[in-house]
């Protein structure tokens, strides 16, 4: 302990105080806001992870640095005309509490956005060899009919005042084998609190008793897809930037001065 603190003591009455010294301080102290000592990163049941992020880097390489290791080779398999890992129900749990952690992927609201935090998830498990697809729900008139379930008549819902429900909704998905069947488990990071099976999925973002099954229009796409539709095919890229930038704008102006911003085209 001495020594550390005559080491500081040092440092701070040093006019040239070390930048590689202060980096080292602003990654430390990043990875403690991160929830993650920075040592030994995070011990679930069936993974061990680091989400320990530097802060100097770009934030379309953010996932990058996230390592995970299931600690076994990961089976793949062909899924709806796509490779797509095969994990057990615990792994897919714990792969979901450690994606639940990462700080910079934690909204402050959730109405927009949905795309990029999907292909944000898939990137940082394809970086660790693990391979998502990608689920799209949507109603078949295209109308605002997605609202979670656990949102409605919650004043604290993660969405602005007159959110009526999304269009479409996108998430992640692997595929869990049970009892020999292969079931696709999603990743609504920040919508749920835990990985769900397909149809669990689709029955809290739109109520059985409320909207019509048969509407349901389910779309399932290779993890490079941004958009159900279209070619928009970036298998490697991030698009997660303009989203933590307007975060960052919410926190600064409020969410309705935001939207105000925003429709007036200021944004």
């Amino acid at each position: 302990m001495r020594v550390a603190l005559i080491l500081l003591v040092y440092l701070y009455s040093t006019p040239s105080f070390s930048n590689e010294v202060l980096k080292l301080f602003a990654k430390a102290k990043k990875a403690v806001t991160h929830g993650v000592d920075a040592k030994t990163g995070c011990q679930l049941k069936t993974l061990s992870a680091s989400i320990e992020i530097d802060p100097q880097i770009d934030s379309d390489l953010y996932h990058k640095e996230i390592k995970i290791n299931l600690g076994r080779k990961i089976k793949k398999v062909n899924f709806q005309g796509d490779e797509v890992s095969v994990l057990s129900e615990e792994e897919a749990q714990d792969l979901f509490k450690l994606f639940s952690q990462i700080d910079y992927m934690k909204f402050d609201y959730l109405h927009d956005g949905c795309f990029a935090r999907a292909h944000e998830f898939a990137l940082m498990a394809k970086e660790n060899g693990i391979e998502m697809g990608k689920v799209f729900l949507r109603e078949k008139n295209d109308k605002p009919h997605l609202y979670p379930e656990k949102w409605k008549e919650n004043p604290t819902a993660p969405v602005p005042s007159g959110f009526v429900g999304w269009r479409y909704h996108v998430t992640p998905y692997v595929l869990v084998e049970k009892e020999g069947e292969l079931i696709p488990f999603v990743f609504d990071v920040g919508v749920a609190d835990r990985s769900q099976n397909l149809e669990e999925w689709k029955d809290s973002l739109m109520d059985p008793k409320t909207t019509v099954v048969n509407d349901r229009v389910v779309t399932y796409r290779d993890r490079g897809y941004i958009y159900e539709t279209g070619s928009s095919y970036y298998p490697d890229s991030s698009s997660i930037k303009s989203q933590l930038e307007d975060q960052e704008a919410i926190r600064e102006l409020g969410i309705d001065e935001f939207l105000f911003q925003r429709d007036m085209g200021w944004r």
